[in-house]
């Protein structure tokens, strides 16, 4: 099947329950990204990635045309079902991978990526594919979970995501997400993180996989008890088990040419 069928896999069964979240559609991940592009009504904006289309919905009065591209039809069709029913009418949607995205070089001004590059196998080809569809300044955000900068908790935490959602590949730290865009031909504009308790029974029926997840659930409570260093720092309050996930929102630009 290989990763590109996992992530499919997974985000169809996934697409109603991703959409539903609350979490995943609070302010600071959807209106806070898109405002962070600057204040300027763009010409035309990039949705990577786009899923159930929520951070679309956001973009659309800030641009005079949005394009979002994702891999799974399934929330595909939750983002253009979205936006018909907001009166979205500059949205347009398109079935694309990360790292061959069927645009021109230079065509957008600005572009976002949430909560996708930790799926994607080798997430500097797809950085590299949204710079080239970039115009010379136009901009990226970036918003992402962060990992420990602690090498071996970061491999814990990573596994745990991975046996929640085989699609997962890696949470970087907040120095490694920027390493990344550096490599890509990115300058760092700004980078603000934050950090924000989760209930993990939420999280964890995102995945729409009871036989999976009830099981991690037993797991997860019997390391809080452990004492041991997942990354998510849990804890137990009036029996239900909690976390604590730190976001991460990068700005970056291309660089402009001199002539």
């Amino acid at each position: 099947m290989g990763h590109r069928g996992t992530v499919e896999r997974e985000f169809t069964r996934q697409a109603e329950s991703f959409a539903a979240s609350a979490t995943l559609a609070a302010p600071e991940l959807t209106e806070g990204v898109a405002a962070a592009l600057g204040s300027e009504r763009h010409a035309r904006a990039l949705d990577v990635a786009c899923g159930p289309g929520a951070l679309s919905a956001a973009l659309s009065p800030r641009a005079e045309q949005v394009v979002c591209v994702d891999l799974t039809p399934e929330v595909l069709r939750i983002a253009r079902q979205r936006g018909q029913a907001g009166g979205l009418g500059n949205l347009y949607y398109a079935r694309a991978l990360a790292e061959r995205l069927p645009f021109a070089a230079g065509c957008f001004d600005v572009a976002v990526l949430r909560l996708a590059l930790h799926h994607f196998e080798r997430p500097l080809p797809a950085l590299h594919a949204i710079r080239e569809a970039l115009r010379p300044g136009g901009r990226l955000a970036l918003l992402d979970l962060l990992s420990s900068p602690d090498a071996a908790t970061a491999r814990f935490h990573n596994a745990v995501e991975k046996l929640r959602d085989p699609s997962h590949c890696e949470l970087h730290a907040a120095d490694g997400l920027q390493r990344l865009l550096r490599e890509a031909g990115f300058r760092i504009e700004s980078c603000a993180s934050w950090r924000k308790p989760r209930e993990v029974r939420e999280w964890l029926g995102i995945v729409a996989d009871p036989v999976r997840t009830d099981a991690l659930e037993i797991v997860l409570r019997q390391l809080c008890r452990a004492g041991v260093d997942t990354g998510l720092e849990l804890r137990e309050v009036d029996a239900e088990l909690w976390m604590t996930y730190e976001w991460c929102l990068i700005v970056a630009r291309v660089e402009e040419v001199d002539t």
